[in-house]
């Protein structure tokens, strides 16, 4: 079975469903990205929607189905600060945008 991928528009981060893993390329290398699961979860939503805004609430039910426990709403704002510190080496960001949402947007 091939393993979904989801590429950033910028082709510079990507991530693989199957593996649970994400890589930021640096240098013409892709770097491996540690990610927790639920960080995981938040980067492939964010993936599947790049250039979107996101809302907290949908995050949240992404974070229930993949890992099958609540959540407290907090927690998104937990992960995406963990994310963004992940994400330091690449060259896109992950913005918050007024009214609660979340936004991946590669560089231009």
């Amino acid at each position: 079975l091939a393993a979904e991928v989801w590429v950033s528009a910028d082709g510079s981060l990507k991530a693989e469903k199957r593996s649970h893993r994400a890589y930021v390329l640096t240098r013409g290398c892709w770097k491996d990205l540690r990610l927790h699961p639920s960080e995981f979860a938040v980067l492939w939503r964010l993936l599947e929607r790049e250039g979107q805004a996101v809302s907290r609430e949908e995050l949240l039910a992404t974070l229930k189905s993949s890992l099958g426990r609540d959540f407290e709403a907090e927690t998104v704002a937990r992960r995406a600060l963990a994310l963004r510190k992940a994400l330091s080496s690449w060259k896109g960001s992950l913005e918050s945008v007024r009214g609660g949402f979340y936004r991946l947007v590669s560089a231009r």
